[in-house]
């Protein structure tokens, strides 16, 4: 009960976790080895399996921030990642959450 299974019967997915308190989190490990993180409504897909408690801790460390630009005008979501990279995701204005406009720079 409460388990959703793609057609073939098989889960679309091998793991999820979803973290309730702020920045509200969901992970879903693949078994192709990626990730789909979705914090505050904006989703981060392809993220690399092995990038994912990086990806985590720059979430929850406060390093993830969102920059944004006038024009043309948009938000994208950074988050810092080992190695000087970092991932980068737009975000369309009506998701634009508390906490996501908490961290505009």
């Amino acid at each position: 009960m409460g388990v959703t299974t793609d057609p073939d019967g098989s889960l679309p997915h091998e793991a999820y976790v979803e973290f309730g308190d702020l920045p509200r989190v969901s992970v879903r490990l693949y078994p192709e080895d990626d990730a789909l993180i979705d914090v505050e409504d904006v989703e981060c897909p392809d993220i690399p399996r092995d990038q994912v408690p990086a990806f985590l801790r720059s979430v929850f460390g406060g390093l993830a921030y969102v920059r944004g630009r006038r024009f043309p005008p948009g938000h994208f979501l950074m988050v810092p990642l080992p190695g000087d990279r970092a991932h980068k995701e737009f975000i369309p204005m009506i998701v634009l959450t508390p906490w996501l406009s908490a961290r505009v720079r």
